[in-house]
């Protein structure tokens, strides 16, 4: 052997460099017990020939019948199971003999002598000179894999060889030629950065069909490793063949199922955002789009549709191949009995509906991840297969086009085309290294290779950055919040193939164009998509730029405090700049308020803005791109602030700036007004319609009960009445879908009396509430309209169930519902939505419509016809802060704070979040009452909240629990304090009073502000309580 060829095992990401060493002995003579062992070996590990044989038919690679076997046993006691494989007689196949042979199971101490040493024991007559052998470590596990290139057929008889290596320990190695499943090429060189994975097509081998027949050369393993470094390459094989006794049974399910599982085993020690390099010849294309199809349906493998990088296909019929004269083959060789190789090729016959839908499937694939596509289309025509007079098949044919240019390509916009002077066969068989077609493909993967490495170089100095103590400290103070998690939901509702007209859209291109023109307004009515349209443009703005480009993005949410504020939109925006380009980081550390006191510094709006700005002004760093979606649901006040600061960015219409702006609202957010030079694109016509359209064509699709001439209706119905509206759209086919009559006749007459608007749809629903259910049902709209957060199941299960009598959870257990999912169902259907155990309005117009007396619309003015669901704000914020109150009062919460400590840490979160266990609605009710009790009805007339507050305050140690959670809820100090100066702070000017008339000392000292006097006047409420205390005398 060459030394080229005496290779040894290494590390899947590292080179190696030592050859193992040769060691003797290792096959020990003769073992009395051995055949008994051996035996209760194979059956434990599943290699017993005989239940081999019975769960599947054997390969098409060997060379005697599939019945026949036998055990031989050598004096050198190494065991052999020997059942030979049938061979195959398949016409179509590329290379219906190899002489590769494949051995499994070697040890990973073993060296190529070892393996020889243990061939040859059984074997003397093994050819040992001549044979040619390669050493890699297996895909998956923990042995290696070698490749013998024999040059006799010793090996094809036997599948096993069981060889002892001591008393307790028999090694078995698997010997095969037909290549299933994954088998590694190559030892790689240096640290690994991707994964190649190279599929067979149709009646082809994973070793020989890349194999030249010529020169010998297997391209994937002699050259392809030397040409392109830090690759690992594998093969993967199937069973595909048409004919013979190892011919093919599976459908292509099952094989992209098993496929998949494969390239989950190999991967599984390595980590899972390795990118991925597929190779697919002509059916092996099929497959591998396949898989990635199964892997977007499957979460389970959606990792793998993350790591995909890049895809090279040649001779994959996308629209289809001939395929008739297979099919023709196929029939005289099944008797005319139907197979699951007739359904194979009728699914890549040209123009068929399988390919066709994997078309449709692939859409959302091309569009969300982007691979890099090369297609190589064969020129050349290959020999057709024609049966002979004797009655057998061989491509002794005419010449065809076997997989037309059309058909072997994709059109798609990140696909490069690339021509193959060589039939269908030969296309992927290089001669040598210098071979045209082997050449563009070193080309392109060199490429792909080198921005794989620089981008990993790059994502490492960002970690590094990202572990320093300055970048932790500086997001910490930030506060950001899970600003993902929102966007992925949003993404998640998005319908396959909408959206993307947005980006033709004449505005958007101008608005993407031009230097001088950084801002986008999109603005459209409530319920159009302006929300999944922005997630969408999250996606799409930067996809495929380079790392000089970032995206930051905020979604508004009237429903929750903590994200409608202008101070909350740069928060997260910059929160995003800083993980996404550690290095402006510097900016940050600029502002001198911070670097003075960084565990206390409070970031303001001004602070803010002025990072923002001088980011914006480094402009040799990036090139950023910003969106605000529902802008509407901003406050006033800060909105307008926000807007003024904006617009001191660009002064004039020919400022130019690293900067690009989006904007999403209602029409009625005087955008235009506040911000000179703004491209304004509406959110309505061709584009919006047609997604509207592809969404109720699918969603109609879903329901059973709907088909021909009725479904047609429904279509037009829905079409017509949507008004560019996809969440009309969408409750309309939700209340469809809860009908119990669905004879056609009760459809075509609930289509007749649908609401024309969303307030419509908010009112049908809510007058379908059954009278025992209103007042359960008013309680929980209280609670998911006006609590300054969504609350989760759980909590807003305890919060529905308080009411003052109790005084603990074991009081309240049989007021608590049971299924809290099921309720909400049950009573409001569609109109509240469940996210992460979340419980959110459907949308902000619901919560518009459920907090004003009269909605008015184009269709008129609605006035509430169901007085028991209008909601009062005072109301409403009375009832919330009492069951606050109460629940701080329960026994439970008499233990007093979590902790000692006084300074928010990390190590405090384990605290608070072992409480929130044992309460779960500890966190709202001690974090919220305080802005509950503002908004409440404050008039002393309010007896039933002051007296909450009074028993509260009766015990020191709740109130230190109450309080300490609401200090480090905003990240404060914490000091036991007085109920009189906490009131005093948070400007609660009645319940100070109260404290005052019952004896509490208004100068005395202690506590977090010194006396109650100093709370107020720290948090400037200091008039406020002293006219209160002057009032009292």
């Amino acid at each position: 052997m060459t030394q080229r060829h005496l290779r040894s095992a290494a590390p899947l990401d590292q080179e190696s460099t030592t050859p193992h060493t040769r060691r003797s002995g290792r096959i020990s003579q003769g073992n009395a017990s051995l055949n008994a062992q051996s035996s209760s070996r194979q059956q434990a590990m599943g290699t017993n020939p005989r239940s081999r044989k019975e769960k599947r038919k054997q390969p098409p690679d060997g060379s005697q019948s599939p019945g026949s076997s036998k055990r031989a046993t050598t004096g050198s006691g190494v065991l052999a199971h020997s059942t030979s494989e049938p061979r195959s007689n398949d016409p179509t196949s590329s290379n219906p003999r190899p002489k590769c042979f494949r051995i499994s199971g070697v040890p990973s101490s073993w060296s190529e002598n070892d393996l020889f040493d243990a061939l040859y024991a059984f074997d003397p007559s093994l050819p040992r000179q001549s044979c040619r052998s390669w050493l890699y470590l297996g895909c998956s596990g923990s042995t290696q894999i070698a490749l013998l290139d024999s040059g006799t057929e010793h090996l094809e008889r036997h599948k096993h060889l069981l060889v002892p290596e001591s008393a307790s320990r028999t090694v078995v190695l698997t010997i095969d030629s037909h290549f299933y499943n994954l088998t590694p090429l190559n030892v790689p060189v240096g640290e690994v950065v991707a994964d190649v994975i190279a599929v067979t097509g149709l009646a082809g081998h994973a070793f020989g069909s890349w194999k030249n027949r010529e020169t010998q050369q297997m391209w994937l393993k002699d050259l392809l490793p030397y040409d392109v470094q830090n690759i690992r390459i594998m093969s993967y094989g199937y069973n595909s063949h048409l004919l013979g006794q190892g011919k093919a049974e599976n459908r292509l399910l099952d094989y992209q199922r098993l496929f998949i599982q494969d390239i989950e085993n190999a991967r599984s020690s390595v980590k899972k955002t390795r990118p991925i390099i597929f190779i697919g010849h002509s059916l092996g294309g099929i497959l591998i789009l396949q898989a990635l199809i199964e892997c977007k349906r499957n979460r389970t493998h959606t990792h793998i549709l993350d790591a995909l990088h890049s895809i090279i296909f040649f001779g994959t019929p996308h629209q289809g191949m001939r395929t008739y004269d297979l099919e023709e083959m196929v029939d005289a060789e099944s008797n005319g009995y139907e197979t699951s190789r007739h359904n194979l090729l009728r699914q890549l016959r040209e123009g068929s509906e399988f390919l066709e839908n994997q078309k449709e499937d692939l859409s959302y694939i091309w569009e969300e991840y982007r691979p890099k596509i090369i297609s190589f289309y064969e020129t050349a025509p290959t020999l057709t297969v024609e049966r002979s007079d004797s009655g057998s098949y061989g491509r002794d044919g005419k010449e065809s086009e076997m997989v037309s240019r059309f058909s072997a390509q994709l059109y798609i916009p990140t696909e490069q085309r690339v021509p193959v002077e060589e039939n269908h066969t030969n296309m992927v068989k290089f001669t040598t290294a210098d071979d045209r077609t082997y050449r563009t493909v070193v080309r392109y993967m060199k490429e792909w290779v080198d921005s794989i490495t620089e981008s990993s170089a790059t994502a490492i100095n960002i970690q590094n950055l990202q572990k320093s103590q300055e970048y932790t400290d500086c997001l910490k103070s930030l506060k950001p919040s899970d600003y993902e998690s929102y966007r992925q939901e949003l993404w998640r509702r998005r319908h396959e193939n909408t959206c993307t007209w947005i980006l033709d859209d004449q505005h958007y291109r101008t608005w993407a164009k031009k230097d001088n023109q950084a801002i986008l307004w999109i603005f459209g009515d409530p319920g159009c998509g302006k929300s999944v349209l922005s997630s969408f443009l999250t996606k799409k703005i930067t996809q495929g730029k380079t790392n000089q480009y970032c995206m930051a993005y905020f979604f508004c949410d009237d429903k929750d405090e903590k994200l409608r504020t202008a101070h909350a939109i740069l928060v997260n925006l910059l929160a995003q700049l800083l993980n996404q380009v550690p290095g402006v980081i510097a900016h940050f550390l600029a502002e001198s308020d911070y670097t003075t006191n960084k565990q206390k510094t409070s970031w303001s709006f001004g602070m803010l803005w002025r990072v923002l700005e001088r980011i914006i002004n480094d402009a040799h760093r990036v090139q950023i791109f910003i969106l605000i979606d529902a802008l509407d649901e901003c406050e006033e006040d800060s909105r307008t602030k926000l807007f003024n600061q904006l617009q001191n960015l660009f002064p004039s219409p020919t400022t130019t700036r690293p900067i690009k702006i989006i904007i999403t609202s209602r029409p009625h957010i005087p955008v235009a007004l506040h911000l000179t030079d703004v491209i304004k694109l509406p959110l309505a016509g061709e584009g919006l319609n047609s997604d509207i359209k592809a969404f109720v064509e699918t969603e109609v699709r879903k329901l059973p009960e709907i088909s021909g001439s009725l479904g047609d209706d429904v279509r037009k119905t829905l079409l017509y009445g949507a008004n560019g509206m996809f969440l009309w759209v969408s409750l309309i086919l939700e209340d469809l879908k809860k009908s119990t009559n669905t004879t056609p006749h009760a459809i075509r007459m609930a289509l007749q009396r649908l609401p024309q608007d969303l307030p419509g749809v908010y009112i049908n629903i809510l007058s379908k509430i059954r009278t025992e259910d209103q007042t359960i049902a008013q309680i929980i709209l209280r609670w998911v309209v006006s609590a300054i957060r969504p609350l989760t199941l759980e909590e807003l299960k305890i919060a529905i169930a308080i009411v003052p009598k109790h005084t603990s959870m074991s009081s309240m257990q049989d007021d608590m519902q049971t299924d809290m999912k099921k309720v909400l169902r049950l009573i409001f259907g569609p109109m509240l939505r469940i996210d992460d155990d979340t419980v959110h309005l459907v949308h902000q117009s619901a919560k518009d419509f459920l907090s004003n007396m009269s909605v008015e619309t184009e269709g008129g003015v609605y006035s509430h016809s169901l007085p028991t669901f209008v909601l009062s704000s005072a109301n409403s914020n009375t009832q919330m802060a009492v069951s606050c109150l109460t629940y701080l009062c329960f026994d439970e919460c008499e233990n007093g704070p979590v902790t000692d400590e006084r300074v928010w840490e990390d190590n405090v979160r384990q605290y608070i979040e072992l409480q929130r266990r044992k309460l779960p609605f500890l966190d709202y009710a001690a974090t919220h009452w305080p802005e509950h009790a503002r908004q409440a009805d404050r008039s002393d007339e309010n007896q039933v909240l002051r007296t909450a507050f009074q028993k509260l305050a009766e015990s020191q140690r709740k109130t230190n629990l109450a309080y300490q959670i609401f200090s480090f809820s905003r990240q404060d100090a914490f000091c036991k304090t007085a109920p009189l100066q906490i009131a005093a702070s948070l400007g609660l000017i009645t319940f100070a009073k109260d404290l005052l008339d019952i004896g509490a000392d208004i100068n005395a000292e202690g506590g977090r502000y010194g006396n109650a006097l100093q709370a107020a006047a720290v948090h400037g409420h200091e008039d406020m309580l002293q006219q209160g205390t002057a009032a009292r005398k």
